[in-house]
């Protein structure tokens, strides 16, 4: 997948790359926190919480925890980007 949406290496000021650019982004996945929910409710379903709960860990640690100035608590996603195949969470 060809896709940096909301990660270090993308420009938030382009609407679009050309097919050219997206080299940048290969081996780099960025929806890694939202595999892991569909993940745990996978699990739920399939009656495994033990697995449920693993995958809520390693969900727990790809988030970022911030208080919004309305007071509101907000999680974040938070994913690095390396030279390399990055590991998930």
């Amino acid at each position: 997948m060809l896709d940096g949406h909301q990660c270090v290496l993308e420009d938030p000021t382009r609407l679009h790359y050309e097919p050219h650019e997206l080299k940048v982004f290969r081996n780099l996945e960025c929806e890694w926190p939202l595999f892991f929910t569909y993940q745990i409710i996978d699990r739920i379903y399939a009656g495994d919480l033990e697995e449920a709960r693993e995958y809520r860990a390693r969900l727990e640690r790809c988030l970022v925890e911030e208080v919004l100035p309305s007071g509101f608590r907000a999680k974040f996603a938070s994913f690095p980007v390396f030279s390399s195949h990055p590991p998930l969470c």
